[in-house]
């Protein structure tokens, strides 16, 4: 296994339920106000009808249920 996958790995072993929060990982219907908002802000751009349906889908998930996870934003592809 790489390194850096090694490190990562490790990293979910540590207990992080009594730190601070981002927001990440909140629950979705706590963001349902606002993701509307910002959906209904691209209308013109994307189909509306399509994005809301998603949004509702993902509103529809079952919530995690396993202890909490810090995400570290700089290990996505896209940074």
């Amino acid at each position: 296994m790489p390194r850096l996958a090694q490190f990562v790995a490790a990293l979910q072993q540590f207990n992080f339920a009594d730190e601070p929060s981002t927001g990440r990982g909140m629950r979705l219907v706590m963001r349902d106000g606002c993701t509307r908002s910002a959906i209904d802000a691209l209308r013109g751009t994307v189909d509306i009808d399509a994005a809301i349906a998603v949004w509702e889908a993902s509103l529809r998930a079952p919530p995690w249920d396993r202890a909490p996870r810090w995400t570290h934003g700089n290990l996505i592809p896209t940074n």
